[in-house]
């Protein structure tokens, strides 16, 4: 008599295939840390990391609340509360957080059983008469002994001839009882020699490529420590990735209810190492699949966090352009261009006071304005990159690089023209 949990909340288009979940007699918990046996996307946090559990006690079903926030059945007001675990029943609605949910118990048709028949008295001398309807039927008594088996008891009983291999073909699979067994440094000369051919054949190179003096344990120990230093530098590259989105209120990675990836949400090196190496699929990508993304995610931030500073920076500094300032300090005073030298005293009251708003910060130490278009550009670009993977043009990808100017700035050429123009004394 399984548990049925369907979502009928509007997570139903995002879950999918996964917006209903069964649960048999080991129960299970429902929460949305990667701990609990149904995972939900919840980046507000209603919901805790375990919010409920299914228990399965004599036949029954019942919900308890573990949560801080709550778990509410039916239409009632108050939450279960901790220590207070209900019954279910078939349409019974829930309530945790956002999500809504009904109950399915499928109670199943019993089985209509005869009533058994009167027990008949079984005469003492029953085998007596067994063995003499056996010998005036004529039929022949199997040995109880001869028969050692299910092949035997069929042959016997059906009549089918058991087929004996030829004497060669069995004296060719038998091994040679005078063979010296391997010993222990051959065999594990043999398991180190299998394990570096698995390993290339990972790394797609051939092994005639290696070698032969190769130390293979050596070599698996190498590759060890690589995987955990570049896991070390994802993990912290993930981690600045992370921050500035934080600072630019950017939308953050969601945990979700499978196919996560254990390099961005797990807890630390290790963990993501360990599920790499031996974890189980379903809830997380596989191995590949997650390194892939990590790499591809990295490489489409670091070209969208360059193609938003030039974008921002080109944007905010057209704020500064002299012939608009010009334009907007007129409309201000709403005169026409002044030229003298006291109209031009107002023109730089007017700078300083506009100077002060341009350059507000707001998210974090940068310009409000220069912030703004930062993340409307880097959206874009995120954006961009993603539907051009999907199209498969991922020759079109990075097109930040053709925005780069190949040549490096003289920085003393640079002072001497400020000079030439006379304004070295103002640095």
């Amino acid at each position: 008599m399984p548990l049925q949990l369907q979502i009928v909340s509007d997570h139903e288009d995002i879950l999918e295939e996964d917006c209903t979940r069964v649960f048999g007699e080991d129960g299970g918990t429902i929460g949305r840390s990667l701990e609990s046996d149904w995972i939900l996307p919840d980046p507000q946090r209603y919901l805790s990391g375990k919010h409920a559990t299914i228990d399965y006690q004599s036949g029954t079903y019942y919900l308890a609340d573990v949560s801080t926030n709550g778990v509410y059945l039916n239409d009632e007001e108050e939450p279960l509360g901790k220590g207070n675990p209900r019954r279910l029943f078939s349409g019974d609605r829930i309530r945790m957080g956002d999500f809504s949910f009904v109950v399915g118990l499928d109670e199943g048709q019993g089985l209509d059983m005869p009533p058994p028949e009167a027990m008949t008295v079984v005469p003492d001398h029953i085998e007596q008469l067994v063995q003499e309807d056996i010998l005036k039927s004529g039929v022949q008594l199997l040995d109880e002994e001869a028969l050692t088996g299910d092949a035997e008891f069929e042959s016997a009983l059906f009549g089918v001839k058991e087929e004996v291999p030829e004497e060669k073909d069995v004296q060719m699979n038998k091994p040679n009882p005078f063979a010296p067994p391997p010993s222990k440094e051959h065999q594990a000369a043999m398991n180190a020699a299998q394990l570096l051919d698995a390993f290339m054949k990972g790394l797609d190179i051939s092994r005639a490529e290696i070698h032969p003096s190769t130390d293979p344990l050596e070599v698996m120990e190498n590759a060890g420590r690589v995987l955990k230093e570049f896991v070390d530098g994802s993990t912290e590259l993930l981690a600045s990735r992370t921050a500035l989105k934080s600072m630019f209120r950017l939308d953050q990675t969601t945990v979700m209810p499978r196919h996560n990836n254990p390099l961005k949400i797990a807890e630390n090196t290790r963990d993501s190492m360990m599920q790499l190496l031996v974890g189980k699929e379903g809830e997380y990508l596989n191995p590949v699949d997650a390194v892939r993304e990590v790499c591809r995610d990295l490489k489409f931030h670091q070209d969208a966090v360059l193609e938003a500073m030039i974008n921002a920076f080109v944007e905010f500094a057209d704020r500064f352009d002299p012939d608009e300032l010009q334009q907007n300090f007129d409309k201000t005073l709403k005169k026409k261009p002044l030229f003298n030298s006291l109209n031009q005293l107002k023109y730089w009251q007017l700078y300083c006071d506009l100077y002060p708003i341009m350059t507000q910060a707001g998210t974090g130490k940068l310009p409000h304005q220069f912030g703004e278009e930062f993340v409307r550009s880097y959206e874009k670009h995120i954006a961009e990159y993603q539907r051009l993977e999907r199209k498969g043009d991922s020759q079109k990808v990075s097109p930040v690089l053709d925005h780069i100017p190949q040549e490096s700035y003289d920085v003393e050429e640079l002072v001497d023209q400020t000079e030439e123009a006379g304004y070295g004394d103002q640095f």
